[in-house]
């Protein structure tokens, strides 16, 4: 909860929900995308969520926050020495990539379906 609430952006009746919540959705999320059910849907919400997740962070650095991300454990206010902000944020712009791109990928399943380009087979 205290990663949640470090950043500043939430109502505090929020907190507590979204600090539950978040891990939930993060393993369901997983879950999806790792056995290939509702593999674009999954995709799809992981890359909004890490759009959410680099616009905490960069809000929170713009603002002259101390915040560990939480994203391994932990989190919450920090002394300013111990901010990775430019590791955090590039990492999820990574994984921001990889979702995009798993969001617009044709899956094996719908490329077995459809017929091959041009007449010629793959």
């Amino acid at each position: 909860m205290q990663a949640v609430r470090a950043f500043r952006v939430l109502p505090e009746a929020w907190v507590e929900m979204v600090a539950y919540g978040m891990p939930a959705l993060e393993i369901g999320l997983s879950l999806l995308l790792l056995f290939g059910v509702g593999g674009r849907l999954g995709a799809v919400v992981s890359t909004v969520l890490l759009m959410v997740f680099i616009t905490g962070l960069v809000q929170a650095w713009a603002r002259g926050l101390s915040v560990d991300c939480g994203c391994f454990g932990g989190g919450g206010e920090v002394d300013p020495s111990e901010t990775r902000y430019g590791q955090e944020i590039s990492r999820d712009l990574v994984l921001f990539a990889v979702s995009l791109w798993l969001c617009f990928r044709r899956s094996a399943s719908s490329a077995a379906s459809h017929p091959p380009i041009n007449g010629t087979p793959a």
